[in-house]
């Protein structure tokens, strides 16, 4: 089975040789993702609140174009600046993901027909 390229408008669009994603057979590897405003290019930088919601929004829509959700991740790795950051980054994280419209189980009849469950890595 050939590897699919994922790409998808609504996250930023590689700058460089790599994809936003690639599923290889059942399992997907995601690029990591900066906060970039998909549609304007922009850099959000206000603060580290704002940040991990640009990521977390970015990951979600790469998940959504590969038919997965945040309940199909298995392993997640943040990289951060200072650990003073830890709490508020996880905090951020952790509503989004919860508030997600974007999940593995909670696909619609339509999307579900289309999408199979797979593994996911990150």
């Amino acid at each position: 089975m050939a590897n699919r390229i994922i790409f998808t408008a609504e996250a930023p669009a590689p700058i460089g040789p790599y994809s936003q994603a690639v599923l290889a057979g059942n399992t997907l590897y995601v690029s990591g993702q900066i906060p970039l405003d998909a549609e304007s290019g922009e850099l959000i930088n206000e603060n580290i609140t704002e940040e991990t919601h640009a990521v977390m929004k970015n990951l979600e829509a790469v998940l959504r174009a590969a038919c997965f959700g945040f309940s199909d991740v298995v392993k997640c790795s943040i990289f951060i600046k200072s650990m003073d950051d830890f709490a508020t980054i996880n905090d951020a994280r952790t509503i989004l993901q919860n508030q997600s419209t974007c999940t593995g189980n909670g696909r619609s009849q339509q999307t579900a027909k289309k999408c199979q469950r797979r593994n996911f890595l990150y």
